[in-house]
């Protein structure tokens, strides 16, 4: 009798134990504090209209920082799948340079997040690297805009990643230069698959260390850095982010505003996740 009690007590015990557990797992996120920014929008604003692009490739140290072409290399994202840039087709040496950068990955896919199906084709009239695209059905024009979290914007984001699902890569993510709208769907892309906020952030001011010569121990990288802080925020209903929750505000991002479907996100995630 006293055997089948303990048992009892210890399967008891057991039940409470996961319970417990349960309940912890589930309330690690939607707890977070609220997010606190150290900048207002009018010290990013002042820093934008500040901003003065360095545009002599001979001022550069390499052909990709020029075109603004790398890969996206962050934590769980499988080396040689994704890739971003300036506009790899609009008339002059930048474009030119993506282009080639781009030929060098063996990119696949592209999701043009700027423009037209109608201006893509006339861009591809001129250069035949980028017809090679429309013509294999290999490229998607969102013309998305960058209000990141309305119905518009997010609407064409869903259409752009279904897009990618089912094309094969390496993928280029690109917009005009490769700073804002291309900025942000790699941060959401980056925060899904696990980077830390420090190393989206990094990322995403790469852009302006190419563009504008910025170093991270000047105080206007600081106010910049804010944005896509803010972002990061926004995707978790406007609390903290952290490496912890960082993939959980991405999925919230993608089922809320983007309306996919859990089994797209997976789907996503196993597109670009490392093997």
């Amino acid at each position: 009798m006293k055997k089948i009690i303990f048992l009892m007590l210890a399967a008891a015990l057991f039940i409470g134990c996961k319970s417990s557990e349960s309940r912890q797992g589930a309330e690690q996120f939607g707890n977070e504090p609220p997010c606190e920014h150290e900048y207002s929008q009018a010290d990013i604003d002042r820093e934008l209209n500040r901003l003065a692009m360095i545009t002599d490739r001979a001022d550069y140290t390499d052909d990709a920082s020029f075109a603004n072409f790398r890969e996206v290399n962050t934590k769980g994202i499988r080396p040689g799948i994704l890739y971003r840039s300036s506009h790899p087709a609009v008339p002059g040496a930048r474009a030119d340079i993506a282009a080639r950068q781009a030929d060098r990955a063996r990119v696949f896919t592209i999701v043009n997040i700027l423009d037209t199906r109608r201006e893509i084709t006339l861009y591809a009239a001129n250069v035949p690297w980028y017809n090679t695209y429309i013509n294999r059905d290999a490229i998607t024009a969102l013309f998305a805009g960058k209000e990141f979290f309305e119905p518009n914007f997010a609407g064409k984001l869903g259409e752009g990643l279904r897009f990618m699902i089912h094309r094969r890569g390496p993928y280029l993510i690109h917009c005009d230069y490769g700073t804002d709208a291309t900025g942000f769907v790699v941060a959401l892309l980056e925060a899904l698959m696990g980077a830390s906020p420090d190393e989206i952030i990094a990322d995403y001011m790469q852009s302006y260390v190419n563009y504008y010569g910025f170093s991270e121990d000047e105080e206007r990288y600081k106010i910049i850095s804010q944005i896509p802080h803010e972002y990061l925020c926004k995707m978790n209903e406007g609390r903290v982010v952290n490496a912890a929750n960082v993939s959980h505000a991405a999925e919230l991002y993608l089922q809320n505003v983007v309306h996919l479907s859990p089994a797209t996100i997976t789907e996503l995630k196993q597109m670009l996740a490392s093997r």
